[in-house]
């Protein structure tokens, strides 16, 4: 560990720990450094995690690279019991994080990153990620987004502000030995106001290639049909997009989200309502199973899109005469 006055560096872990040792020292460290909350690690697959540490008394700077996954989880218990005094960045040049809160999934992958508290429950997944991660303090955030700031964001950090800001990351990393407490500090506090601006603001993943997204879209949709909680806020979000940029994306493509989340549940009771393997499961469920409110909703849109009802459908689908 190398000390400049209250800045420290840092290599946490040690390479000749046996696997349960190496497990049980990242799982205080992520109570320690990041969040309390129970961290789990797969039985079957090894993990490793290579870190440089930069901190102060007010910012933690942790550039890694991590093998293998890890799953967190933040209950109403450790909200209580253990509030979280920061805010929490994760830039990523490799892997992927998904975080999820309530009914929200965020999810990020290179050259983007999610900035959110632990002050509510959540779960997040990091598979074989490498990047940084930013511990930040909670006044200076909430000094410039306000109480009701965002909980979990995404932003992309390839372009604009973004760009500016992966920049100013990796060169926090590579001149580590040339900082002071103060100057570590101060470069943060700058790091601080650039990732508000970007949580709040529409300088996001950009929309240059319009006829990417409406597949991009879908993909995602097809992946949560289930969910009730469709909303365009809410999907946006998962994305790493503003609710403003995918309606213009999607309707530069002649289509609105609206009709590309009921196209896909339509598509998707279609498919199940021709398959033998649920030739006897209700149609209510099936309808309930695709995300539809109701096994009725279902029946009108499926009559007004295709002619016929669901049960018709079925009936002619799979060749069944009809009771």
């Amino acid at each position: 560990m190398k000390n400049q006055g209250a800045y420290l560096i840092s290599m946490p872990g040690d390479e000749t720990q046996t696997e349960a040792e190496r497990r049980e020292f990242w799982r205080d460290d992520y109570n320690a450094h990041r969040f309390k909350g129970e961290h789990l690690y797969p039985v079957d697959i090894p993990y490793r995690v290579r870190m440089v540490r930069q901190e102060t008394g007010l910012y933690v700077l942790d550039t890694f690279r991590q093998w293998g996954p890890v799953e967190s989880t933040r209950t109403e218990c450790h909200v209580r019991q253990s509030p979280d005094n920061h805010y929490h960045l994760i830039a990523l040049t490799g892997g992927s994080v998904l975080t999820v809160i309530g009914n929200t999934e965020v999810t990020i992958g290179p050259g983007m990153a999610v900035l959110g508290t632990a002050n509510q429950p959540l779960r997040m997944q990091v598979r074989d990620a490498q990047g940084f991660a930013v511990r930040l303090p909670r006044p200076e955030v909430i000094s410039r987004l306000g109480e009701e700031a965002p909980a979990w964001t995404a932003f992309d950090l390839r372009r604009g502000i973004g760009r500016i800001s992966g920049t100013m990351l990796r060169a926090l990393h590579e001149e580590r030995d040339s900082f002071s407490a103060a100057g570590f500090d101060a470069t943060c506090e700058r790091l601080t106001e650039l990732f508000c601006m970007l949580a709040v603001g529409d300088d996001r993943p950009a929309v240059e290639n319009i006829p990417e997204i409406e597949p991009m879209v879908r993909r995602y949709v097809r992946q949560h049909i289930a969910s009730r909680d469709m909303s365009l806020p809410s999907v946006a979000a998962g994305l790493g997009w503003s609710p403003r940029q995918l309606q213009s994306a999607l309707r530069q493509v002649g289509t609105t989200y609206r009709e590309l989340v009921r196209d896909e549940r339509l598509t998707a009771a279609r498919r199940c309502l021709a398959n033998p393997a649920f030739q006897h499961r209700p149609i209510v469920d099936i309808a309930l199973g695709c995300g539809f409110a109701s096994g009725n909703v279902l029946s009108v849109l499926f009559k007004e899109r295709y002619g016929e009802s669901p049960r018709e459908y079925r009936y002619r689908a799979l060749g069944q005469l009809r009771p």
